[in-house]
């Protein structure tokens, strides 16, 4: 891949799969990742903590590649940033995809040059899903819709929230059980990660939806 020249996409529109306990952090020099609030839960209404999120989602993934002998990605604020303004431009306008309708921001390339993420390569997964772990396919009943509350209808156990460690690393998983999006995330040549995520306002199942964006970059 020529650095400058690469982009890679890859979305992912499915329900989460559920919560995962948290596992031990890629361990190596660099592998690390301090999850904040890691074992509080995502607010489902965009008040969440972006910057706790997003690495989060940066020690799944470089759990990831620490663990197949791949460099440890390093946070980029300013990925995070352009990754939280894609997901918003998503949910505000009703889209999922990696083209956007929005003059001058279409593709990943002019996205990354109008963020000033500079002419590296770079690349993109997105993906969907709720709040809570809950089992795609799973049919469900409600016990407090303004707490969030719902029972899975054939176990009777009740979904848990999802944290933002046990988010970081449901999104992870779903992802790297896609070849696309396992792609971007094992590709040697990236170096740096921001994550967004941001709240759909036409979801309200499930404590309402959220789309997410993962962007890299290379330096």
């Amino acid at each position: 891949m020529s650095v400058g020249l690469s982009l890679r996409l890859c979305a992912l529109a499915a329900i989460f799969v559920g919560a995962l306990a948290t596992p031990a952090l890629a361990q190596g020099t660099g592998c690390s990742v301090t999850v904040p609030r890691a074992d509080q839960v995502v607010p489902d209404d965009g008040s969440h903590d972006a910057t706790a999120l997003s690495e989060a989602v940066r020690a799944a993934t470089n759990h990831e590649r620490c663990r197949r002998g791949l460099a440890p990605l390093s946070a980029d604020a300013t990925l995070i940033k352009a990754a939280a303004r894609y997901s918003a431009e998503m949910a505000q306008r009703g889209f999922f995809a990696h083209r956007s309708p929005v003059t001058g921001r279409q593709t990943l390339r002019q996205r990354a040059n109008d963020a000033g993420i500079g002419n590296v390569t770079i690349a993109e997964n997105l993906i969907t899903g709720f709040f809570l772990a809950y089992k795609n396919g799973a049919q469900f009943s409600v016990i407090d819709a303004e707490e969030c509350t719902f029972r899975d209808a054939k176990t009777g156990n009740i979904y848990d929230r999802l944290t933002y460690g046990t988010m970081g690393e449901s999104l992870v998983t779903r992802w790297m059980d896609s070849p696309g999006h396992r792609d971007n995330i094992l590709t040697p040549d990236l170096a740096r990660h921001g994550f967004g995520l941001a709240v759909d306002p036409d979801e309200t199942a499930l404590c309402g939806g959220n789309i997410g964006t993962q962007l890299f970059a290379g330096n």
